[in-house]
Protein backbone atom coordinates (compact mmCIF):
# COMPACT_ATOMS: atom_id res chain seq x y z
CA UNK A 1 0.00 0.00 0.00
CA UNK A 2 0.97 3.48 -0.93
CA UNK A 3 1.57 6.17 2.12
CA UNK A 4 -1.01 8.70 2.24
CA UNK A 5 0.36 12.06 1.66
CA UNK A 6 -1.72 14.98 2.38
CA UNK A 7 -1.17 18.65 1.10
CA UNK A 8 -3.06 21.81 2.15
CA UNK A 9 -2.78 24.81 -0.30
CA UNK A 10 -4.17 27.78 1.00
CA UNK A 11 -4.02 31.55 -0.43
CA UNK A 12 -0.82 32.00 -1.90
CA UNK A 13 1.05 28.64 -1.69
CA UNK A 14 3.79 27.42 -3.61
CA UNK A 15 5.97 24.70 -4.72
CA UNK A 16 2.72 22.30 -4.03
CA UNK A 17 3.49 20.78 -8.01
CA UNK A 18 6.59 20.14 -7.01
CA UNK A 19 5.65 18.65 -3.90
CA UNK A 20 3.11 16.48 -5.54
CA UNK A 21 5.39 15.36 -8.00
CA UNK A 22 8.62 14.25 -5.42
CA UNK A 23 6.05 12.58 -3.31
CA UNK A 24 4.11 10.31 -6.21
CA UNK A 25 8.18 9.76 -7.46
CA UNK A 26 8.66 8.24 -3.89
CA UNK A 27 6.00 5.95 -3.92
CA UNK A 28 3.18 7.79 -1.90
CA UNK A 29 -0.48 8.54 -2.64
CA UNK A 30 -0.60 12.57 -2.55
CA UNK A 31 -3.80 13.62 -1.97
CA UNK A 32 -4.71 18.11 -1.40
CA UNK A 33 -7.49 20.36 -0.44
CA UNK A 34 -7.58 23.81 -1.33
CA UNK A 35 -8.84 25.82 1.51
CA UNK A 36 -11.85 28.27 0.31
CA UNK A 37 -12.50 31.00 2.26
CA UNK A 38 -14.91 32.74 -0.08
CA UNK A 39 -17.65 32.72 3.16
CA UNK A 40 -17.37 31.85 6.20
CA UNK A 41 -19.37 28.66 5.76
CA UNK A 42 -16.49 27.93 3.55
CA UNK A 43 -13.95 28.26 6.04
CA UNK A 44 -15.38 26.08 8.32
CA UNK A 45 -16.29 23.19 5.96
CA UNK A 46 -12.24 23.58 4.21
CA UNK A 47 -11.13 23.28 8.52
CA UNK A 48 -13.10 19.99 8.63
CA UNK A 49 -12.10 19.18 5.50
CA UNK A 50 -8.66 19.63 6.61
CA UNK A 51 -8.86 17.65 9.62
CA UNK A 52 -10.64 14.75 8.59
CA UNK A 53 -8.10 14.67 5.71
CA UNK A 54 -5.00 14.82 8.00
CA UNK A 55 -6.83 12.26 10.11
CA UNK A 56 -6.46 9.57 6.99
CA UNK A 57 -3.16 10.47 5.78
CA UNK A 58 0.30 9.35 7.09
CA UNK A 59 2.50 12.25 6.18
CA UNK A 60 1.48 16.02 6.51
CA UNK A 61 3.38 18.57 4.23
CA UNK A 62 3.41 22.27 4.85
CA UNK A 63 4.64 23.90 1.59
CA UNK A 64 5.39 27.65 1.67
CA UNK A 65 3.95 30.48 0.09
CA UNK A 66 3.07 34.04 0.32
CA UNK A 67 0.26 36.14 0.61
CA UNK A 68 -0.07 39.49 -0.16
CA UNK A 69 3.60 39.97 -0.77
CA UNK A 70 4.75 38.47 2.59
CA UNK A 71 1.56 37.75 4.66
CA UNK A 72 0.79 39.41 7.59
CA UNK A 73 3.99 41.04 7.91
CA UNK A 74 6.36 37.44 7.99
CA UNK A 75 6.13 34.11 5.93
CA UNK A 76 3.76 31.25 7.36
CA UNK A 77 1.20 33.38 9.08
CA UNK A 78 -1.52 31.92 6.95
CA UNK A 79 -1.32 28.42 7.54
CA UNK A 80 -0.35 29.13 11.37
CA UNK A 81 -4.30 31.19 11.17
CA UNK A 82 -5.44 28.08 9.43
CA UNK A 83 -3.69 25.33 11.23
CA UNK A 84 -4.30 26.57 14.68
CA UNK A 85 -8.05 26.09 14.37
CA UNK A 86 -9.10 23.73 17.14
CA UNK A 87 -10.42 20.98 15.49
CA UNK A 88 -6.98 21.33 13.03
CA UNK A 89 -4.75 21.06 16.30
CA UNK A 90 -7.12 17.94 17.75
CA UNK A 91 -6.25 16.31 14.07
CA UNK A 92 -2.58 16.99 14.15
CA UNK A 93 -2.17 15.77 17.70
CA UNK A 94 -3.89 12.21 16.68
CA UNK A 95 -2.00 12.43 14.18
CA UNK A 96 1.73 12.44 15.65
CA UNK A 97 0.61 10.30 19.34
CA UNK A 98 -2.07 7.63 17.79
CA UNK A 99 -1.16 7.67 14.03
CA UNK A 100 2.73 7.59 14.47
CA UNK A 101 2.77 10.51 11.48
CA UNK A 102 5.19 12.73 10.04
CA UNK A 103 5.17 16.02 9.12
CA UNK A 104 7.16 18.19 7.08
CA UNK A 105 7.33 22.02 6.72
CA UNK A 106 9.60 23.79 3.60
CA UNK A 107 10.10 27.29 3.67
CA UNK A 108 7.11 29.19 4.85
CA UNK A 109 5.72 26.07 5.72
CA UNK A 110 8.96 25.90 8.45
CA UNK A 111 7.70 28.99 10.17
CA UNK A 112 4.17 28.09 10.33
CA UNK A 113 5.47 24.43 12.19
CA UNK A 114 7.95 26.61 14.49
CA UNK A 115 4.80 29.32 15.26
CA UNK A 116 2.46 26.23 15.95
CA UNK A 117 5.70 24.82 18.48
CA UNK A 118 5.71 21.51 16.26
CA UNK A 119 9.06 21.51 16.65
CA UNK A 120 10.22 22.86 19.69
CA UNK A 121 8.69 25.23 22.77
CA UNK A 122 12.26 26.93 22.66
CA UNK A 123 11.72 30.50 21.58
CA UNK A 124 13.25 31.48 18.18
CA UNK A 125 12.25 33.24 15.23
CA UNK A 126 13.29 33.28 11.34
CA UNK A 127 14.59 37.04 10.75
CA UNK A 128 15.62 38.66 7.20
CA UNK A 129 18.80 37.37 5.14
CA UNK A 130 21.63 40.10 6.18
CA UNK A 131 20.86 41.92 2.72
CA UNK A 132 17.54 42.11 3.21
CA UNK A 133 16.54 41.20 -0.44
CA UNK A 134 15.05 37.95 -1.22
CA UNK A 135 18.06 35.54 -2.04
CA UNK A 136 17.26 32.60 -4.55
CA UNK A 137 20.10 30.49 -5.38
CA UNK A 138 21.84 26.85 -4.77
CA UNK A 139 23.60 26.15 -1.40
CA UNK A 140 25.17 23.43 0.00
CA UNK A 141 23.88 21.60 3.56
CA UNK A 142 25.90 19.29 6.13
CA UNK A 143 24.05 16.57 7.86
CA UNK A 144 24.66 16.69 11.39
CA UNK A 145 21.62 13.96 12.83
CA UNK A 146 19.88 11.41 11.22
CA UNK A 147 18.16 10.15 14.66
CA UNK A 148 14.90 11.61 12.44
CA UNK A 149 13.28 8.98 10.39
CA UNK A 150 13.08 12.03 7.42
CA UNK A 151 16.87 11.46 7.40
CA UNK A 152 17.05 7.54 8.07
CA UNK A 153 19.00 6.81 4.85
CA UNK A 154 21.53 9.74 5.61
CA UNK A 155 25.00 9.58 6.84
CA UNK A 156 26.12 12.62 9.55
CA UNK A 157 28.76 14.41 7.76
CA UNK A 158 27.35 13.91 4.60
CA UNK A 159 27.24 17.40 2.47
CA UNK A 160 23.91 17.81 -0.14
CA UNK A 161 22.97 20.78 -2.44
CA UNK A 162 18.94 22.16 -1.92
CA UNK A 163 17.69 24.93 -3.55
CA UNK A 164 16.91 28.14 -1.30
CA UNK A 165 14.60 30.83 -2.37
CA UNK A 166 13.33 33.26 0.97
CA UNK A 167 13.79 36.69 2.06
CA UNK A 168 13.76 35.38 5.56
CA UNK A 169 16.58 32.90 5.95
CA UNK A 170 18.33 33.34 9.02
CA UNK A 171 17.21 31.18 12.04
CA UNK A 172 17.35 32.59 15.43
CA UNK A 173 17.80 31.45 18.56
CA UNK A 174 19.97 31.87 22.06
CA UNK A 175 23.38 29.43 22.36
CA UNK A 176 21.70 27.64 25.00
CA UNK A 177 19.02 26.68 23.10
CA UNK A 178 20.89 26.05 20.38
CA UNK A 179 23.60 23.71 22.38
CA UNK A 180 20.23 21.90 23.84
CA UNK A 181 18.93 21.38 20.47
CA UNK A 182 22.00 19.68 19.18
CA UNK A 183 22.67 17.61 22.11
CA UNK A 184 19.05 15.88 21.43
CA UNK A 185 20.15 15.69 17.67
CA UNK A 186 17.02 17.77 16.36
CA UNK A 187 19.51 20.18 14.35
CA UNK A 188 19.23 18.29 11.42
CA UNK A 189 20.93 20.25 8.70
CA UNK A 190 23.00 23.11 8.53
CA UNK A 191 24.07 25.68 5.87
CA UNK A 192 27.70 25.48 4.55
CA UNK A 193 29.90 28.21 4.77
CA UNK A 194 30.15 30.15 1.37
CA UNK A 195 32.52 33.30 1.41
CA UNK A 196 29.83 35.15 -1.86
CA UNK A 197 26.56 33.34 -0.04
CA UNK A 198 24.48 35.80 3.07
CA UNK A 199 22.42 32.49 4.33
CA UNK A 200 24.25 30.75 6.91
CA UNK A 201 23.28 28.64 10.20
CA UNK A 202 20.82 26.25 10.60
CA UNK A 203 19.22 24.92 7.88
CA UNK A 204 16.70 22.20 9.36
CA UNK A 205 15.66 21.20 12.52
CA UNK A 206 13.29 18.01 13.95
CA UNK A 207 10.90 17.53 16.61
CA UNK A 208 12.23 15.50 19.48
CA UNK A 209 10.85 12.27 18.60
CA UNK A 210 12.12 13.44 14.84
CA UNK A 211 8.92 12.72 13.14
CA UNK A 212 8.02 16.54 12.72
CA UNK A 213 10.67 18.52 10.11
CA UNK A 214 11.59 21.75 9.11
CA UNK A 215 13.16 23.03 7.04
CA UNK A 216 14.73 26.57 5.17
CA UNK A 217 15.64 24.91 1.80
CA UNK A 218 13.17 23.37 -1.07
CA UNK A 219 14.90 20.32 -2.01
CA UNK A 220 11.64 19.45 -4.08
CA UNK A 221 12.46 22.31 -6.61
CA UNK A 222 15.67 20.46 -7.62
CA UNK A 223 14.36 18.09 -10.07
CA UNK A 224 16.11 16.69 -13.36
CA UNK A 225 15.46 19.69 -15.73
CA UNK A 226 16.72 22.58 -13.26
CA UNK A 227 20.16 23.79 -12.67
CA UNK A 228 21.31 21.29 -14.96
CA UNK A 229 24.15 24.14 -15.74
CA UNK A 230 25.21 23.62 -11.88
CA UNK A 231 27.89 21.20 -11.26
CA UNK A 232 28.57 18.47 -8.60
CA UNK A 233 24.78 18.10 -7.34
CA UNK A 234 24.34 16.03 -4.78
CA UNK A 235 20.28 16.44 -3.18
CA UNK A 236 19.31 14.19 -0.79
CA UNK A 237 15.89 12.61 -1.14
CA UNK A 238 13.95 13.07 1.87
CA UNK A 239 10.78 12.28 0.31
CA UNK A 240 11.47 9.12 -0.24
CA UNK A 241 12.86 8.76 3.14
CA UNK A 242 9.41 9.91 4.50
CA UNK A 243 7.67 7.31 2.28
CA UNK A 244 10.08 4.16 3.06
CA UNK A 245 9.25 5.10 7.01
CA UNK A 246 6.23 3.11 6.46
CA UNK A 247 7.38 0.42 4.59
Amino acid sequence: AKPRVFIPIFPGTASEYDLIRAFEKAGGRVETLVFRDLHPQEIRESIADISREIKRSQILVIPAGLSIGDELEKTGQMGTAILGAPQIQDAIKEHLEANDGLILGLGGGFETLLNLNLISDDSMDLILNPTGFHVSRIVETEILSNLSPWFMDAKVGDIHTIAVSSREGQLVLDQKTTMELNERGQIATQFVPEEDSPISGIEGLTSRDGRVLGRLGHPERLTSNVAVNVPHQNGYDIFKAGVSYYR
